[in-house]
């Protein structure tokens, strides 16, 4: 029978009883930490599975979505505003 006084967080846990990650290390070794329930632990890919539903997703492609300075169809852009500058400039200093 469980005590009232014991919560989840001080309850008794022998780490060493728990299946491991097992990802390889930088060391070459197999990771000794325990394994979430996707098999990982929270260093080698155990939190997050990434959106999995409709309106996820649409965040997602929001939240990536480049608007702004350093898109490729702005730098075009760019290059076609400077060269028509200085050819508009070559030709009022050619009068």
């Amino acid at each position: 029978m469980k005590s009232r006084n014991i919560t989840p967080c001080k309850q008794k846990f022998n780490i060493k009883d728990a299946e491991k990650c097992g990802a390889k290390t930088r060391a070459k070794n197999s990771c000794k930490s325990p394994a979430m329930k996707n098999g990982r632990c929270r260093m080698h890919g155990g939190k997050s599975t990434g959106a999995r539903t409709n309106d996820g997703i649409k965040k997602i492609k929001q939240t990536n979505l480049r608007s702004g300075r350093y898109v490729k169809e702005r730098i075009e852009r760019r290059k076609l505003e400077m060269r028509f500058l200085k050819d508009a400039n070559l030709f009022l200093h050619s009068i």
